[in-house]
């Protein structure tokens, strides 16, 4: 028997004293995942970079619910920088 676990690796960070956690990228739940691959059917980069913000928010909203609260976009842009760094991705992959 073949037996699969969801048990996700974890991109651990620290914003102004606070610890967060957040699963890696390839950890993610797969309607995220999917979400994020259709980025790649839009053709307007204004538009596909919109979308992607949203995605980032949900995805960062989901997981650490007070972050978006506390950091300025630079700061967030930062997170999320890294946040694919340490995933192994970049962008325009998924």
């Amino acid at each position: 028997m073949i037996e699969f676990s969801d048990k996700a690796e974890l991109f651990n960070f620290k914003v102004n004293g606070k610890k967060y956690s957040i699963p890696k990228a390839k950890c993610m739940p797969y309607s995220l995942v999917k979400k994020w691959r259709g980025l790649s059917n839009i053709d307007d980069e204004e538009e596909k970079n919109n979308k992607a913000l949203e995605i980032q928010e949900e995805i960062f909203k989901t997981y650490c619910p007070k972050l978006l609260e506390d950091v300025t976009i630079g700061t967030f842009e930062k997170i999320v920088s890294a946040w694919y760094e340490d995933s192994g991705i970049t962008l325009g992959e998924s």
